[in-house]
């Protein structure tokens, strides 16, 4: 049992090792069909001396193959190199943006949760009555938004037809507000979606039947029986939601120019600041990675079943 989970596991580890490694290398095969970021750091006015004294400095002028082979180098060192537009370190400029992201995206998160939870147990216990019409049709719309037409629609109503709320920056609490709003809304569609399908098996369970035929008062059916067994598939949608955040809050970022590391990779890509869009588009991956290799691993632990299954595919 204990030899077959841990074979399990480092299974699953092998396979986020090897996707790290495809992203690392689409991140670099990408940036380097991006052109060259020496003409735009440079100028139109530069020499051709300064180019070639400037693509020395940087390693630009290497092979593509030499170049690929110390970028992996450097990043199992934990080494990106310094930004080209900041002239700083590019993984502490970037770690210098991520708490912005984190306090957004979890505030988001929170809110998703706060919302899609109740909306999609409501719509359960209401299914096929008008309660649940018009919970799910909230959802669709939630979902179906586009984010940057909902962040245009917040600041329209709520910064300039009535000034609650200021429309960019990140200085104070009240900044975070529409961010979060815009952020969180399509989560918690997905949420409250999958708290309705979720409840609805397991309120159609045998169980369940047997439970109501003892006359359990309907609150202690739906708490103590109903929702504990319709908590995993809502766990895992939380769960990849908690990585899916991050790269999800870029557009969202630029429109309200949270300072987080979203805006910056707006800002870093369109100066062909290539160290800091490396490190910022690895650890988004990352972030995911790792998120579905503990889900992966919980599960396994959890139910025995699904580490045997998977390991005999």
């Amino acid at each position: 049992m204990i030899t077959r989970y841990v074979t399990f596991v480092a299974l699953k580890i092998g396979r986020a090792l090897l996707t790290l490694l495809v992203i690392a290398t689409l991140t670099f095969m990408v940036l380097q069909m991006a052109g060259d970021p020496v003409t735009v750091l440079l100028g139109p006015d530069a020499t051709d001396e300064m180019i070639r004294g400037f693509s020395e400095r940087l390693g630009l002028d290497r092979s593509i193959a030499a170049q690929y082979g110390l970028y992996l180098a450097n990043i199992v060192r934990g080494e990106f190199g310094m930004s080209f537009l900041h002239a700083r370190d590019a993984l502490d400029l970037v770690m210098g943006h991520v708490s912005a992201t984190l306090l957004l995206s979890g505030t988001a998160l929170l809110l998703a949760l706060a919302i899609g939870l109740p909306l999609g147990a409501y719509a359960a216990i209401r299914h096929g009555g008008t309660g649940d019409t018009i919970a799910m049709t909230f959802a669709v719309l939630g979902y179906c938004i586009p984010n940057f037409f909902l962040a245009i629609l917040l600041m329209l109503l709520l910064s300039i037809q009535w000034p609650l709320f200021p429309t960019a920056g990140g200085e104070t609490l009240r900044h975070l507000v529409l961010p979060a709003i815009t952020l969180g809304t399509s989560a918690a569609a997905i949420i409250a979606r999958f708290t309705r399908s979720a409840l609805l098996e397991v309120l159609g369970s045998r169980y369940m039947v047997a439970a109501r035929s003892r006359r359990i008062a309907p609150w202690r059916l739906l708490v103590h029986h109903a929702l504990p067994n319709a908590a995993i598939p809502v766990v895992t949608v939380v769960g990849f939601m908690v990585g899916g955040m991050i790269s999800g809050s870029i557009i969202v970022e630029s429109v309200f120019a949270w300072p987080g590391i979203g805006n910056l990779l707006v800002n870093s890509v369109a100066n062909r600041d290539i160290p800091v869009v490396q490190v910022i588009v690895l650890l988004s991956g990352a972030t995911m990675v790792v998120t579905n290799l503990v889900i992966d691993i919980l599960y396994g632990w959890l139910d025995p079943r699904i580490g045997r299954r998977r390991h005999a595919a």
